[in-house]
């Protein structure tokens, strides 16, 4: 190995020991930039690219299956299945299952993962979304691939191309304080599957304004209407309200909101109240911005779900369309 790749698969090495347990795709990256840097490039070369992988696939990949297989034994699968029930790829493994299939998705195919009831398992159905550690109340996941309107809420390279790798894997119930609310695989069906968000009303029903939205880990406050600027929109509604269920209880501490802040387009809620599954609530004001704005209740709330609601927007503002970005419950599992 020559002096200038022995130095790179150095560097490459503790850096990849360094981003163990953050995002996988992050990792890659950086390794490959940190390559590319060492020979004076904006490109790593080839044989760089063999390197990072074979670090890569050392101390992320292999770290993931040993939690998984280390800790929950129970089968679990994830397979694509067509509009006709006809299985296109499918894998089925003890605590791990990973496919990759070299297709093309068409109106109608699902994505589904099957695992023991009341698992928590970590999904990633598409390279260009986040992966979502959701709760399993009924063992098992359907996500429909999304098409037409459907697909505006979502990158658009998104189930594209015909290259397509998938995984699901058991993780463990986090005993520790942490974010309860996000899941970027919410759907507005009720499906079992947890965390999920609904409302009374979504703006003209379309996919951009859905409250799924506001539960996927996007915080881009200043537009609308397109990705990544996805938002739920409340249609004017004054009695409009959104839920954020757990599917169990947890214990909830903190509320972090943050408000659509498309000006002058958007207007603003000035208060609302946040309202919990024990009968408590929380009267709440807001600030005119899309920065993160933080509620915290007396005590933590043993709760199901929150509520927020009675949102009231700003009078003197002539715009009628408040809306909310994002908000996190963070907690503990009981």
């Amino acid at each position: 190995m020559s002096t200038g790749l022995l130095r790179c698969h150095k560097i490459t090495s503790k850096l990849c020991s360094d981003l163990v347990g953050t995002d996988s795709r992050v990792s890659f990256g950086r390794a490959t930039m940190s390559c590319a840097a060492i020979h004076g490039s904006s490109e790593a070369p080839e044989q760089v690219y063999v390197i990072v992988y074979i670090i890569y696939d050392k101390f992320i990949f292999k770290k993931f299956k040993k939690e998984a297989d280390g800790m929950i034994k129970e089968q679990i699968s994830i397979e694509i299945i067509d509009k006709d029930g006809n299985i296109r790829e499918r894998d089925e493994n003890s605590g791990h299952c990973e496919i990759v299939w070299y297709g093309s998705y068409e109106p109608g195919d699902v994505i589904k993962v099957t695992a023991k009831q009341d698992s928590f398992v970590r999904i990633q159905t598409d390279q260009l979304l986040y992966p979502a550690s959701v709760y399993l109340k009924k063992g098992s996941f359907s996500f429909p691939v999304p098409f037409g309107r459907a697909k505006e809420a979502y990158p658009q390279e998104a189930f594209t191309g015909i290259i397509h790798q998938l995984s699901a894997m058991y993780t463990e119930k986090e005993g520790g304080h942490k974010l309860l609310s996000e899941n970027p695989l919410d759907v507005r069906e009720e499906t079992g599957v947890y965390p999920h968000c609904t409302a009374t009303v979504e703006t003209r029903g379309e996919s951009v304004f859905a409250a799924r939205n506001t539960i996927d880990g996007l915080f881009i406050t200043p537009g609308h209407g397109f990705y990544p600027y996805t938002s739920w929109g409340c249609g004017m509604d004054p009695d409009a309200h959104i839920d954020i269920f757990f599917g169990r209880e947890v214990l909830a501490d903190e509320i972090h909101i943050f408000l659509r802040s498309d000006f002058p387009h958007d207007n603003h809620w000035v208060s609302g109240i946040l309202s919990f599954s024990d009968e408590s609530f929380m009267e709440i004001q807001f600030e005119k911005t899309g920065k993160c704005q933080v509620f915290r209740p007396k005590a933590p709330v043993r709760t199901e779900w929150v509520r927020l609601g009675a949102l009231k927007k700003d009078p003197s503002d002539p715009s009628p369309f408040p809306a909310l970005t994002q908000w996190r419950v963070f907690g503990r599992e009981l």
